[in-house]
């Protein structure tokens, strides 16, 4: 292979490996960003629940009600992240 060769081949691998680790960091982002969506989301959703609730009701109910907030978020979250909407 002649060095002009070898030399676009090198800058083609180093290119790709590049697209290949941007790709990554933003999809890390994009899983990061979505993480703290989900933990407003679920912070905001448990506080409306257990005013709507009382505390009396909260006291019984309250960790059934924030486990299934908890699954609610995941479930769109992961839709929302596969659809490319987050």
């Amino acid at each position: 292979m002649s060095d002009t060769l070898k030399s676009k081949s090198a800058r083609h691998s180093a290119d790709q490996e590049s697209s290949r680790r941007a790709e990554a960091t933003g999809r890390k982002n994009r899983i990061e960003a979505a993480k703290a969506l989900g933990e407003r989301m679920i912070e905001k959703e448990i506080a409306r629940c257990r005013r709507g609730m009382g505390e009396d009701a909260w006291s019984l109910y309250g960790d059934w009600v924030t486990e299934n907030i908890v699954c609610a978020a995941k479930i769109w979250l992961a839709r929302e992240l596969k659809e490319g909407r987050l």
